[in-house]
């Protein structure tokens, strides 16, 4: 699963112009994903793949989501809006959910550095209005608060790791030049290929 948001404005919470300029790659999980499904596929490993993309653009329109509104999602869990520049959290969620359903063997979404899902921050995405809050009320975590979240539409697979990631080189380094990054696809495919190859 990867997330596809191909322009983000932050919708009503919106950002402030120079915060929109890269947003455009604020699909380098979508990006990722694509080029992780070409290589396993070329390895002609003995798995079946399924690559799970939920594209948005979050944009301002008079039928926006707004903060306070209370969404449902495909898993049945009802998530109140803290914060509209949250979003893809939210379409990556109803694509676990959808993954989950077919009870994956691995399912994974978006250098690796690892975080933990410690479970005392789980208070921290309550709602008084819903299941869950998208955002934290204080901003504290956020990687490991996302995670959490996305974590409550995984149930039936049997191995789920998420990476958040930012897939976009801001400027030419030693190990890549301006522009989209392939951030952690060549140890997913390892993975892939040791596990099922």
């Amino acid at each position: 699963v990867g997330k596809g948001v191909c322009f983000d404005t932050g919708g009503l919470d919106i950002k402030p112009s120079s915060g929109m300029l890269l947003m455009k790659k604020d699909m380098g999980g979508a990006a990722n994903v694509l080029g992780l499904a070409s290589m396993v596929m070329a390895a002609k490993p003995n798995v079946r793949l399924r690559v799970l993309i939920p594209a948005v653009e979050n944009s301002i329109a008079g039928n926006a989501f707004r903060p306070g509104d209370v969404l449902k999602s495909r898993k049945g869990i009802t998530v109140e809006i803290g914060n509209t520049d949250a979003e893809g959290r939210l379409i990556l969620a109803d694509a676990l959910a959808l993954a989950d359903e077919e009870q994956p063997e691995l399912l994974v979404e978006d250098p690796l550095w690892r975080m933990p899902l410690w479970r005392p921050y789980d208070a921290k995405l309550s709602s008084k209005i819903a299941d869950i809050n998208n955002v934290t009320t204080d901003g504290f975590a956020g990687s490991i608060t996302a995670a959490l979240f996305l974590k409550r539409f995984v149930e039936k697979t049997h191995s789920w790791a998420h990476f958040d990631i930012f897939a976009w080189n801001p400027a030419d380094r030693p190990h890549g030049l301006t522009g989209g990054e392939a951030q952690g696809i060549r140890a997913l495919e390892r993975v892939i290929a040791g596990r099922f190859g």
